[in-house]
């Protein structure tokens, strides 16, 4: 009986695998975090898993700590195993992509790099302002950060 017992446990317990969950941050903390570990333009990375997550609320946030909807292939999401494992993998495609557009002859602000980099815009160079960056644009940041103006292209220091 112990055995069978044991075996519908197994079975059960590979059938109903939940993956490893960490505790998520509040908003203010993922832009804190944003901001301490060097992102470039971090108001727009925040607006992106603010949107993308439904303000850290998503089922493949909470359940798998994915806060960009970063996928493997096209049709399977990534899964980490801590929220701060998928800042630590979005920061280096970020930042290396956002260093070359900095290079580029004329940068402007960060949500034409989003548009220079296809970032869920489809790579359109239409003046007309893709669905997706009037959505970000409509998030307002955390209390302590919030401001007007969009966020300048950092100088050289990249």
């Amino acid at each position: 009986m112990k055995k069978w017992l044991l075996m519908v446990g197994m079975i059960l317990g590979f059938a109903a695998r939940v993956p490893a969950q960490s505790q998520l941050p509040t908003e203010l903390e993922l832009y804190d975090s944003l901001v301490s570990r060097g992102f470039c333009a971090p108001d727009i990375v925040w607006r992106i898993c603010i949107w993308e997550t439904g303000h850290l609320r998503s089922g493949l946030c909470v359940n798998y700590n994915n806060l960009f909807g970063l996928k493997r292939s096209s049709s399977q999401y990534r899964h980490f195993d801590h929220w701060l494992d998928c800042l630590d993998y979005f920061q280096v495609l970020w930042n290396r992509r956002f260093e070359e557009y900095a290079e580029s002859p004329e940068p402007k602000d960060a949500y034409d790099f989003l548009r220079w980099w296809g970032y869920k815009t489809g790579r359109s160079y239409h003046p007309a302002e893709s669905s997706y960056i009037v959505h970000l644009k409509s998030i307002r940041l955390p209390e302590p950060y919030r401001s007007s103006e969009p966020e300048p292209i950092p100088d050289a220091e990249l």
